[in-house]
């Protein structure tokens, strides 16, 4: 049981540094996509959606994925990397 609770555990990690990284790219003053996420802002305005955790979730959802390329293989490598104490470098 441990050892699956541990595989979450990571993986769970894992999934929130990959969403905290792409908030803080969409947050960054110079990026090349600032104009397209304000437009998606603006066409989500008055819309209502179900009750989620956090607005994070939300933003994850409309955010342009095809801009950068994710692999979870990398991810869950990364995540259990750090669970384990190392750092997130591969």
């Amino acid at each position: 049981m441990d050892r699956k609770t541990s595989g979450l555990q990571t993986l769970s990690l894992s999934n929130a540094m990959v969403l905290n990284s792409r908030l803080a790219n969409l947050s960054r003053k110079r990026t090349n996509n600032i104009g397209s996420f304000a437009k998606r802002l603006q066409a989500l305005k008055d819309q209502k959606f179900s009750p989620t955790e956090s607005a994070a979730e939300v933003l994850y959802k409309f955010a342009p994925n095809h801009e950068k390329l994710k692999n979870l293989w990398a991810n869950a490598i990364k995540g259990a990397s750090l669970n384990s104490g190392g750092n997130t470098s591969l």
